[in-house]
């Protein structure tokens, strides 16, 4: 064997005991730099190994719950309020654009009932009231067949059809009594009804909710009804529906809002009463109404308004406290025990951050307060693996 061959050979033996020997030697890796991976909530990066120990890395996000609010229309269709019937599609749809941001639900009842009413007419279910569809407290059927409209609906699905004929009826018909829903709007009677049904799946307990009444009236006219030989009974009374709700939902906040002819309100009474000319078309100031508002803590705003939706302000909506966040949960107790907690907008911008204190025993971070609805906590920690 040649020198040259030799040498040749020395290097291959000593190259082939090298790879050996790093063939058996610890693997070690740089920390990945690969796109993270989204799983839901979090965002879990692939498997990193350095000097032995391998992590993954987690960053977990957490949106604060949204606010809920359940409400309830009350809508007097007597012919005195077939202008708020004709419009009432423009004015739902401005009112649930107000709404953006809160999981809410909002119905619709009439003052409708299928009782003996004035004029000694009974009132039972007719062509003119769809069957009793628009009578005794049951829920309106919106325009896309739902009882009732939702966060998910969209504004494009608030319509209320029956309604809108109903009206449309009555005027034709130049108000004619048989042609025309009752005139002995009912609303607290009504609303009565609604809360002994169970609220037809529209009920969330624990949810502030708010019935707002809509009349040119008081319940049963306030007491010209009586005249008739058709008074008010304990079921017309504010007490009476407050007793009701309280004692059905008896963790739920509560309020009611009227748009009405307020007491002493000459103005709108006048301009109700014979609008248009017609000498069948009157109103009446709402004292009862008005009372049932102020014993609940509820708006009370004109009928002769325009803007129902500016009226009503802000409808009260809040987390119910089983929906609220107080704790941040780990997937493991992080890595040598680090992790960072930062809090942003929905649109990802730093906000004031909320005291914690770490449970790392039990995965978990706790919060001082529960996390404000729109807000994300964002937890980062490392997983050995």
């Amino acid at each position: 064997m040649n020198k040259q061959a030799y040498s040749l050979l020395v290097l291959t033996f000593a190259l082939s005991i090298l790879a050996d020997f790093v063939s058996c030697s610890p693997v070690q890796f740089e920390k990945q730099q690969l796109a993270p991976q989204p799983v839901g909530p979090t965002i879990v990066t692939p498997v990193s190994c350095v000097s032995g120990i391998c992590t993954q890395h987690h960053q977990d996000t957490t949106t604060g719950a949204t606010p809920q609010a359940n409400v309830l229309f009350i809508l007097d269709t007597s012919g005195s309020t077939t202008d708020i019937q004709s419009s009432l599609t423009a004015k739902l749809s401005g009112f649930v654009s107000g709404l953006s941001g809160v999981d809410y639900r909002i119905g619709l009842i009439t003052a409708d009932t299928s009782t003996i009413v004035s004029d000694s007419k009974n009132n039972y279910p007719d062509s003119v009231n769809f069957s009793g569809a628009l009578q005794d407290a049951r829920l309106v059927q919106m325009g896309d067949g739902s009882k009732f409209l939702t966060s998910t609906s969209g504004t494009t699905q608030v319509s209320v059809p029956q309604i809108a004929q109903a009206a449309s009826a009555c005027i034709s018909s130049n108000y004619n009594e048989a042609t025309c829903l009752s005139d002995d709007p009912r609303a607290i009677f009504a609303a009565n009804l609604f809360v002994s049904s169970g609220g037809q799946g529209f009920m969330r307990a624990g949810v502030p909710t708010t019935f707002v009444i809509i009349s040119d009236a008081d319940e049963r006219n306030s007491t010209s009804l009586a005249n008739y030989g058709f008074p008010q009974g304990t079921q017309d009374a504010p007490g009476s529906l407050i007793a009701n709700f309280r004692g059905a939902y008896p963790s739920t906040p509560f309020q009611v809002d009227a748009l009405v002819i307020q007491p002493g309100d000459s103005s709108c009474y006048s301009q109700r009463s014979g609008r248009g000319g017609n000498p069948l078309i009157f109103g009446f100031q709402a004292p009862i109404y008005a009372n049932l508002v102020q014993q609940t803590g509820g708006v009370l705003g004109s009928i002769c308004d325009s803007d129902f939706t500016g009226q009503l302000g802000s409808i009260p909506s809040a987390i119910p406290a089983g929906n609220q966040i107080n704790s941040l949960s780990l997937v493991c107790r992080p890595y040598h025990d680090l992790y960072t907690l930062s809090f942003t907008n929905l649109s990802g911008a730093s906000v004031p951050a909320i005291p914690s204190t770490p449970d790392l025993a039990n995965k978990r971070v706790n919060l001082s307060t529960p996390l404000p609805a729109n807000v994300k906590a964002v937890l980062a920690y490392d997983c050995e693996v």
